[in-house]
């Protein structure tokens, strides 16, 4: 039976903070309910320190701003697993960037495990512990929580520092632990948890595959499912799923009687928003609508050799990667693969400086930023890769 401490009111939390405004670590994990809701509810915070262990209850205790002011400290290293998430819960809530990150998932990747390695296996790799993981599906927002529910989520914290004290030593012994650091420091910053409103607009597969009319009422539509959904506190499949939409946009393509005779859109729906939707496919197109139009990513269909080239280039990065025992999702996330595909002249932020040019090497980054104008020759016994000009 673990001994810990259970805060459920501000100056508990005060008294709390109070005792850890000058210890050096402190691993902290959260828990939260995303699911069938658009604003994620916090349910509970669980840490570990010198001090001991301790749970917040922040459904009881709502001003949390003594808390965020630990997370903020740079004096007190943070010690998280997939911290992303718990970052952005705060983020969202109050701005907060937190100071002093160390974050095990991260610098698993830079020592042999592939990114991103699960908790459970990585505490069973280094410290052979193995979790009950039986809890892992459970309602944190119901109160009162069972014992097993808190023993559940302490273990999500209590072997924080010694998976800490095992990944710095392996960091250091490889030479790794400024590279790891310099990862960490993406937690610092707001851009980490920020999200474009047009997200969803821009991301849209099906944006790509539509003509420009249809594009107008999609990008609408997703719009005014957002703002729904935020103002109900829904998730946006709750207020309009998402298997339904491209029905939607052909009916609307066809009329507004073939919107009413549509038998794939769900009744309900018709009855509710068919006058708004009739409308909305109505309303001329404004200049901040044909900007963000022009916007959305082409098509890369037309350019299947610079296709090509970029995933041989990406499966180089998975090459040496695989030699140095990095994870190649680390030193090359997928995402930027995407996103030159979809722009040419797309320069990824994270490659231009840092750990990723030291590794992969200045030459190799401009061949990738450059991938349209690099030549690949099959002679007799080698294959040459050679920039254009």
């Amino acid at each position: 039976m673990y001994r810990y401490t259970f805060i459920k009111n501000p100056k508990a939390l005060r008294d709390f903070v109070e005792r850890h405004r000058r210890v050096p670590w402190m691993g902290f994990d959260t828990e939260f309910i995303g699911e069938r809701r658009y604003h994620t509810l916090l349910c509970l915070i669980q840490v570990s320190s010198p001090e001991g262990l301790f749970l917040i209850d922040p459904l009881a205790v709502k001003d949390l701003s003594p808390f965020e002011s630990l997370l903020a400290s740079p004096d007190i290293m943070k010690i998280t697993h997939s911290g992303e998430n718990d970052y952005r819960l705060f983020f969202r809530k109050s701005g907060l960037t937190p100071r002093n990150v160390f974050d095990t998932q991260v610098a698993a990747g830079f020592v042999g495990y592939a990114y991103p390695v699960g908790f459970d296996k990585l505490l069973r790799t280094e410290l052979g512990v193995h979790l009950n993981k039986s809890y892992s599906v459970t309602d944190w927002q119901a109160r009162p929580m069972q014992e097993q529910q808190l023993r559940y989520a302490l273990d999500d914290v209590i072997y924080l520092r010694d998976l800490w004290a095992k990944l710095d030593e392996k960091l250091r012994k490889a030479g790794r632990l400024a590279w790891a650091q310099q990862e960490f420091k993406v937690y610092e910053s707001a851009e980490m948890y920020e999200v474009d409103p047009n997200k969803e607009i821009l991301n849209s597969n099906l944006m790509r595959r539509y003509g420009q009319k249809d594009r107008l009422f999609l990008m609408r539509l997703l719009r005014w499912r957002d703002k729904e959904a935020r103002r109900k506190n829904y998730s946006r499949e709750m207020v309009l799923s998402k298997k339904n939409i491209p029905d939607l946009v052909k009916a609307m393509r066809s009329g507004g009687d073939a919107l009413a005779q549509n038998r794939r859109l769900p009744q309900s729906v018709l009855k509710k928003y068919g006058r708004m939707f009739r409308e909305m496919a109505s309303r001329p197109i404004t200049e901040e609508e044909k900007q963000l139009l022009s916007e959305i990513p082409r098509s890369t269909s037309a350019h299947p050799r610079y296709e090509l080239v970029l995933e041989l280039l990406y499966l180089l990065v998975q090459f040496k990667c695989q030699a140095a025992g990095i994870s190649p999702a680390l030193a090359m996330p997928r995402h930027i693969i995407r996103a030159l595909k979809e722009d040419i002249t797309y320069k990824a932020p994270i490659l231009s400086t840092g750990w990723r040019r030291d590794f992969l090497g200045g030459d190799f980054l401009d061949w990738l930023a450059r991938a349209d104008s690099l030549e690949i020759r099959f002679l007799q016994d080698k294959i040459e890769i050679l920039k254009k000009g």
